[in-house]
């Protein structure tokens, strides 16, 4: 069942700007602080949280001074963080950086009292006008398109990383006993299992969709949402975090929207952005 809309609390709600990063990726952190510099919201603050673990980065310590010097001379135009999330090697797996430090990033937020949670990527620079277009959408979870690198993904080109539910529970027959309704929520939970937008020939012409699932590198959240749904993996390790949180966002009811025609850019190594 979709859950009501919340009214926001105030004109300019207030955002907090979480920015996922760490040695690993430093060949984006210049793109990042120019995107911070030039993003256009007046009731912001940025928290950077810096993944750090036993055995250490290659280059942790230059890291960490990169960022500080970028602080002290690049003007963001409001309060700046710095959260150092320390990992254990036990950790050191699969999504296991990224989770030790959304964690941290939601901890950080739902302590504070911001409005909402702007989830960047460590290589997902915003645009410019990123708040206030996701504001726009109206949703419990915005967000805009994302494309995984060639390099990364299985084509050999860049492709969307955006899916859509091949099934969701609103679609049960209406009499289908609770018991057998309770067991397809627990799959779809574990294994939602989605299709690709691309497979859609005609995707791109869809304008805003309510109904998929996403990579998360420039997602705005309203505080609601990270009060029930935290970041974490599927029982069955069917898929991602960030794949996950909307999946688990969509099941409780909270609105999710996507603007095909709002480009997010994924930075790469080469330095090309997709």
């Amino acid at each position: 069942m979709t859950k009501e809309p919340s009214a926001p609390t105030s004109e300019n709600p207030s955002v907090f700007v979480a920015v996922a990063t760490g040695p690993p990726k430093a060949y984006a952190i210049a793109y990042m602080f120019a995107a911070l510099q030039n993003l256009n919201y007046p009731n912001k603050e940025i928290h950077f949280a810096i993944t750090r673990y036993k055995g250490g980065y290659k280059d942790e310590a230059g890291f960490s001074e990169r960022m500080r010097k970028l602080i002290e001379a690049i003007p963001l135009g409001c309060d700046v963080h710095i959260h150092n999330c320390y990992l254990p090697e036990s950790e050191m797996v699969p999504y296991g950086p990224i989770l030790r430090n959304l964690r941290l990033l939601r901890g950080e937020f739902l302590d504070g009292g911001c409005d909402y949670f702007l989830l960047l990527g460590g290589d997902n620079p915003p645009p410019r006008e990123a708040i206030n277009h996701l504001m726009k959408l109206d949703a419990d979870v915005a967000c805009g398109l994302l494309y995984q690198r060639p390099h990364r993904g299985i084509f050999g080109t860049a492709y969307p990383l955006l899916y859509e539910y091949s099934w969701t529970l609103d679609e049960l027959p209406k009499d289908l006993p609770q018991h057998l309704r309770d067991e397809f929520a627990k799959a779809f939970k574990a294994s939602m299992f989605y299709l690709p937008i691309y497979l859609n020939p005609e995707w791109s012409k869809l304008g805003v969709i309510d109904r998929f699932t996403s990579g998360s590198g420039c997602t705005l959240i309203r505080r609601r949402v990270l009060e029930d749904v935290g970041f974490y993996l599927p029982s069955s390790g069917y898929h991602s975090e960030d794949v996950n949180f909307f999946a688990n966002a969509h099941y409780l009811g909270y609105s999710t929207r996507c603007d095909l025609g709002f480009h997010v850019p994924h930075h790469d190594e080469s330095g090309e952005a997709y």
